[in-house]
């Protein structure tokens, strides 16, 4: 079925809607991921110009008709009022055309899409009708998700969730006896950036939180601290003890339209302490599936997941939904977030299906690297050619370029293809040789990206 790509990035978050203030190129590199997704007929809907060099490199590797595939730049991040812009739905109604097969893919499931789906003609299934009455928001809040996998069985931090100075001031102090380490959460925030640590240890980074604290040491500066964190609209922060991972993993699920729940994959985050003007800073430099996680802990998580998933699709969401979860170092596992939108390891996800087929992690494992040096995406995709590391068909081996850009000192993130974890190391190991990885933290692997 063709199908309208809607890369609505950084539209439903307030702290993901300051990403691009923060790290401007960010939008530019979600959308040259998002090329990944597309099939021969699509439409793409995207806030900014696409690189034609890349996506003919995409098409070749997908095997798609990049001439049948039309683009639209709307020159401005997608929010409702532009995708309900009359040019531009003039523009998708006379290209559909009443087709009732066409579906809408959107990075994030709002009320301006099912309305759009609605002009369009397209079948306003039950995903639709949640979409519009804004279903999203309850699966994309750090509170709603505490609440919700009570009720589905998933084992969670010790925690609370707070809705004043006092209350935060309490849970704090009372949490804090738990592993002497806390993360305040920002309650509508995404990919650790609205995360602060408090600690009555050594003030250290931490994986998953923007930065580390001395605890406030009485009301009046935790009531500062509550200014700070919370929205006026809607005062709520989430508490929880911090607890030390031995592995960081995320489940992607598709609920399709029946309700029907899919694991598509299960990355693993892989992250680094490193240094920027002088600090060190935890990055998260890429994701490998499938996750290296022990397998009875790793089949639980699944079935949890699973379970909650389901749970998901029983409200009426329809699309795709990751769940973050760890193991801590004394084994026991933690469910963190849930995200109804795109992961940053669909992307990989997808390029792997195209070039391995459905079944790509019985025998192979695919891993990220995010932080390969700056450098045209010509001149990348001719190191590789060089040094016989491109993706190879027949060996069913290789690298691929997963995004660049878009300025030529953004760095480059590849995905490095094998048939073992010692293969990838191998691999990795050329990339770092070869085409460089940048060991000062760039601005775009500070950034947690959700994308």
């Amino acid at each position: 079925m063709p199908k309208i790509l809607i890369l609505n990035y950084h539209v439903e978050l307030p702290i993901v809607s300051e990403i691009p203030k923060r790290y401007p190129n960010h939008l530019g590199r979600a959308c040259t991921r998002a090329m990944w997704y597309a099939d021969s007929g699509d439409i793409i809907v995207s806030p900014v110009e696409l690189d034609d060099d890349f996506f003919e490199y995409v098409a070749r590797a997908g095997g798609i008709d990049l001439d049948s595939v039309t683009v639209t730049v709307r020159g401005e991040k997608l929010y409702d009022d532009v995708l309900l812009d009359k040019g531009l739905v003039t523009l998708l109604q006379g290209r559909v055309a009443g087709d009732a097969s066409w579906t809408l893919m959107p990075c994030n499931m709002t009320e301006g899409v099912a309305e759009l789906a609605r002009l369009l003609g397209i079948d306003a299934g039950i995903e639709m009708q949640f979409a519009a009455e804004r279903g999203a928001d309850l699966l994309n809040r750090k509170s709603h998700f505490r609440q919700l996998a009570v009720g589905s069985g998933l084992p969670l931090a010790p925690g609370a969730i707070v809705r004043s100075p006092e209350g935060l001031f309490r849970a704090v102090t009372n949490l804090l006896a738990v592993t002497g380490t806390v993360v305040v959460k920002q309650d509508n925030a995404a990919g650790g950036a609205g995360n602060i640590a408090f600690t009555s240890g050594p003030l250290n980074p931490l994986p998953g939180a923007a930065e580390t604290r001395p605890v406030p040491d009485d009301l009046a500066a935790m009531a500062v601290l509550w200014e700070e964190l919370t929205e006026a609209q809607d005062p709520v922060l989430v508490v929880e003890s911090f607890h030390h991972t031995v592995n960081a993993f995320f489940f992607e699920y598709f609920i399709g339209k029946g309700g029907q729940v899919t694991l598509l994959s299960n990355p693993e985050f892989k992250r680094r302490l490193s240094h920027t003007d002088g600090e060190p800073v935890w990055a998260w430099i890429g994701l490998e599936i499938p996750a290296d996680a022990p397998a009875a802990t790793l089949a639980d998580a699944l079935t949890r997941g699973a379970w909650f998933a389901a749970a998901v699709a029983a409200m009426g969401y329809r699309g795709y939904m990751n769940i973050d979860a760890i193991v801590t170092d004394d084994g026991r596992l933690i469910f963190n977030e849930i995200n109804a939108r795109w992961s940053g390891g669909l992307v990989l996800h997808t390029i792997a299906t195209r070039l391995l087929g459905h079944r790509y992690a019985d025998n192979h494992v695919i891993s990220s690297v995010r932080n390969v040096k700056p450098a045209p995406f010509t001149a990348t995709l001719d190191a590789l050619r060089a040094r016989g590391l491109g993706f190879n068909a027949e060996t069913r081996e290789g690298i691929v370029v997963v995004a660049h850009g878009p300025e030529d000192t953004d760095n480059t993130e590849c995905l490095i293809i094998a048939e073992s974890r010692q293969r990838v190391r191998e691999l990795e190991s050329l990339v770092n040789e070869e085409l460089e990885v940048n060991e000062a933290l760039a601005e775009s692997e500070r950034a947690v990206s959700v994308y």
